[in-house]
């Protein structure tokens, strides 16, 4: 069964890509790698952290992996003291498009 097939069977789905990488080998046997992403995979902060990652990766082999390359997420790191992503949170559930 294809994508197509699946997208007239679901209703209101639809299917995208969201990641392409194309890998040019040139004679001399260099390459050129190219991505493009759907936003949902991830900034471009994201993304050139992962290009970043593996080209690291690719050049010493993955061993001692530095610190400084894990991505790092917590955001309960920032303080909010005045309240406000709470206020903007309620705010925006009042537009719930349904």
């Amino acid at each position: 069964m294809s994508v197509r097939d699946l997208n007239k069977d679901a209703s209101k789905v639809q299917f995208v890509p969201v990641l392409a990488i194309q890998v040019t080998l040139f004679p001399n046997h260099r390459i050129s790698i190219s991505f493009i992403n759907h936003h949902v995979v991830g900034d471009e902060s994201t993304i050139v952290g992962f290009i970043k990652s593996w080209a690291w990766l690719n050049k010493y082999g993955g061993n001692d992996y530095d610190e400084f390359m894990i991505p790092f997420y917590d955001r309960s790191i920032v303080k909010d003291s005045s309240g406000l992503g709470d206020y903007i949170w309620e705010e925006t559930k009042k537009y719930k498009k349904e």
